[in-house]
């Protein structure tokens, strides 16, 4: 076996492999450290962060002595050809990463172990030893006993499985246990499980594949804590009422009235478009919208039996734009503050959808102060002429109709307007205009009075 040599770094109890800077293809880490100068005969206590990274792409295998208490992050990082590691019973710390890029097929956690850090990240395989008392493995979730009960804190993401049901004794998911888990579609809930943290069924990017997430939830019969209303996994609050965790349906939503809360990231990065809120909601939650690609969101309240609707419009802006207008939701204690809205618009060039959501926003002036409303209303005066002509040309009878609505065709521009539109030979838009005229203005010879 080719002599390997380390460089070291002290540490409380000894040292820690700080580097692997040569050796062969086989490596049997020193229990002491040698040739270290002043160092040498101290305890090798731990392997430091990314030891192998730069010279251990060709190790297959590693063996660990029994005095090693902890792996740090990125210890055997980038051992791509790494087959074989062989883990002491002594061993108390995982650090993250601890194996990433590395070639290793399976984790084995050893008894003795006692933290296991961004357990999510191993993405692989555990075996777990039978004789730890904090950790097991079903072959897929990798959980912890904990005070309250058994909770689940990773799953194998490189695996291909759709479908997976929760140990029985299973009380809660850790937030970032199911991070990675792109592929799986169904997860299926014991009746045992009580906890389910906002955000952590959330899909959030991995390596397991190209797949967007868990779409179907399966419930016991017997779990009180959790149900599936309107497409949406939700939690039973003290007072009865709803908190939405997950949104997995379609392009629709309607949020009912017995829904308080809506959490965390609860609808992050589902392809909603039209979405209906009750007032009822008392808090949304950071993140609740995010990377949706809303195009109109109504907030309704009930005056007895009639229906009270207050429409935003986002169009069809990019994800970006999307990203900072949805923001507002759940903002300074409103279901959605205008802030947001109305900064972007006054700040924004003029584009038809963007005209769709002034026009929106000034039919629906919840929050709108006087000084904002001025300047939406002058963005659109100013460039109403080609308003109407790019309106006309994409038969956007909703623009045109919403500006009438709104006052902008007067007794001094209707004529101007209809007779520009029969030059461009837009019958439809001609033809509204003139109906338009009809019916608001009142003419007495050549002079039309409101």
């Amino acid at each position: 076996m080719e002599k390997c040599i380390f460089e070291y770094e002290k540490n409380d109890e000894g040292v820690t492999l700080k580097y692997f800077v040569s050796g062969g293809d086989i490596v049997e880490i020193p229990s002491k450290a040698f040739d270290a100068g002043e160092l040498s005969g101290l305890p090798v206590t731990g392997i430091g962060p990314e030891c192998f990274k730069e010279n251990g792409m060709m190790i297959t295998e590693i063996s660990v002595p029994d005095s090693i208490k902890v792996l740090e992050h990125d210890a055997f990082a980038y051992c791509v050809s790494l087959q074989e590691l062989h883990l002491p019973e002594t061993l108390e710390v995982l650090g993250a990463d601890y194996l990433i890029a590395s070639g290793l097929e399976e984790a084995y956690i050893p008894s003795s172990v006692r933290i296991i850090e961004r357990p999510e990240l191993i993405d692989r395989p555990f075996k777990v030893s039978v004789e730890n008392p904090l950790f097991f493995s079903d072959g897929y979730g990798l959980y912890k006993r904990e005070a309250d009960g058994v909770f689940l804190i990773a799953v194998n993401a490189s695996d291909q499985r759709r479908s997976y049901a929760l140990h029985p004794e299973t009380y809660g998911i850790e937030y970032a246990a199911l991070r990675d888990a792109s592929l799986l579609e169904e997860l299926i809930l014991p009746a045992h499980l009580q906890k389910i943290p906002e955000g952590a069924l959330t899909f959030s990017g991995g390596t397991a594949g190209d797949g967007d997430g868990i779409r179907q939830i399966v419930i016991h019969p017997d779990n009180k804590k959790f149900l599936i209303k309107n497409g949406c996994l939700c939690e039973r609050l003290d007072d009865e009422n709803l908190k939405i965790i997950r949104f997995l349906g379609g392009k629709g939503a309607e949020i009912m009235w017995d829904v308080s809360v809506i959490g965390r990231q609860a609808f992050r990065n589902r392809e909603v478009e039209n979405l209906i809120i009750f007032d009822s909601v008392k808090e949304i939650r950071d993140e609740a919208f995010s990377w949706c690609p809303l195009i109109r969101c109504i907030i309704r309240s009930f005056d007895g039996d009639i229906a009270n609707d207050t429409v935003i419009y986002f169009g069809d802006e990019d994800k970006y734009n999307l990203e900072e207008l949805t923001k507002g939701f759940g903002k300074n204690q409103k279901i959605y503050d205008f802030t947001f809205y109305d900064e972007f618009l006054k700040k924004e060039y003029i584009t038809l959808p963007r005209v769709e959501m002034i026009l929106t926003r000034l039919l629906n002036p919840v929050d709108l102060s006087d000084d904002s409303k001025m300047e939406l209303e002058s963005k659109v005066r100013d460039n109403l002429g080609d308003i109407l002509e790019l309106a006309a040309l994409e038969h956007n009878t909703g623009v045109i109709r919403d500006m009438g609505e709104l006052g902008f065709f007067t007794r001094d521009n209707i004529d101007g307007f209809i007779e520009k539109m029969t030059l461009l030979g837009e019958k439809e838009t001609t033809a509204w205009l003139m109906s338009y005229k009809n019916s608001h203005f009142k003419c007495d010879g050549d002079w039309c009075m409101l």
